[in-house]
């Protein structure tokens, strides 16, 4: 695993600091002060000390490693002995240091519930986890659930999944590419698309980073924000958001796709999923915006309206399902479905 982030290992100092004796009172103040300092000192704190807790929930065999008894016993030495030499009340520091990083690797890395998930093209499913999160995945999604006694985490390969999360003291993030979407209390769908990386909210907040290798940089999404992401601009695209109804975040549970003032381009490559034969577009017709409800059972019927719907749009039919649509007018309007 990685090593402790600045405020984790600050959290840690602190921690074994106080394991074999009361802090003077000019430490203790300092402690105080760095607690209160930012909000994310107490969180690291109170989860290192949650760790004690919680180590009972590990599988026997994973504790074993981290709680080596000759450790384990030399911080109750210190206590139990009335005088000790520096040298002696250093090896127990040191040993209370150990414990506390073997514990700190437990904590952050060491799974308990760990699930995969790979739908087939006509699959869709819907995993309930331990502590009540709902994920409902659609068709050829590939996910995987890591959680561990400190983090909650969703790796979400390829595909679309809705995500309800349960309530626990423990963060929630789903993972896709470089990007990552932190819970903040909510219901969500997060679509990924080898072009596309979506997020919408049905209720409540999520905060998402788009590239983490840029941890500062993070935009808060509320309930009817759809955040889109154009993964062919490369990590440095900004999320683009738009304001619409909660309601139409995760349509495709209800079997129908919902949406607004989109390129062509873009729905035809979501309605992909749902049918064998490749759709190509020439730069005209991609960038046609689109608005209205497409019923994802019927996903060619949508096709063969286009003509009808806009004049100017040509469909060319493969003998395998391929189709290829082309525009010839040099205006470009919005498309309304009814």
């Amino acid at each position: 695993g990685a090593p402790p982030t600045a405020v984790e290992a600050q959290a840690l100092d602190w921690f074994f600091r106080q394991q074999h004796r009361a802090l003077p009172a000019r430490d203790q103040a300092a402690f105080e002060a760095w607690l209160a300092a930012a909000p994310d000192h107490a969180r690291e704190y109170a989860q290192l000390q949650a760790v004690w807790r919680d180590m009972a929930q590990l599988p026997a065999a994973a504790r074993q490693p981290l709680l080596n008894p000759a450790l384990a016993r030399a911080p109750v030495r210190a206590r139990s002995t009335p005088t000790r030499s520096p040298w002696q009340w250093g090896a127990a520091f040191a040993a209370c240091a150990v414990l506390a990083l073997a514990a700190w690797a437990g904590y952050q890395h060491i799974p308990v519930e760990s699930q995969a998930l790979a739908n087939g093209p006509r699959e869709v499913r819907q995993l309930v986890l331990a502590d009540g999160t709902r994920i409902r995945a659609n068709v050829g999604t590939r996910l995987a659930v890591h959680y561990t006694l400190a983090r909650r985490e969703v790796r979400l390969e390829r595909g679309e999944a809705f995500f309800e999360i349960g309530e626990d003291r423990r963060p929630f993030a789903v993972v896709s590419g470089t990007a990552r979407i932190r819970d903040i209390g909510t219901e969500f769908n997060v679509l990924a698309l080898p072009t596309l990386l979506q997020v919408g909210v049905k209720s409540g907040r999520v905060a998402l980073t788009p590239d983490m290798a840029r941890p500062g940089v993070e935009r808060e999404l509320g309930a009817g924000d759809t955040a889109s992401i154009d993964l062919a601009a490369g990590a440095s695209a900004e999320p683009v958001v738009v304001q619409g109804a909660a309601d139409a975040v995760g349509s495709w549970r209800d079997g129908i796709l919902i949406v607004e003032a989109e390129p062509l381009a873009r729905v035809l490559e979501k309605l992909a999923r749902y049918r064998t034969g490749a759709v190509t577009l020439d730069g005209a017709a991609g960038t046609l915006l689109v608005s209205g409800t497409i019923d994802l059972r019927r996903p060619d019927a949508f096709l063969r309206a286009l003509p009808d719907l806009l004049p100017g749009v040509q469909l060319h039919w493969q003998q395998d399902g391929a189709v290829s649509v082309s525009y010839t007018h040099l205006t470009l309007p919005t498309i309304l479905l009814v």
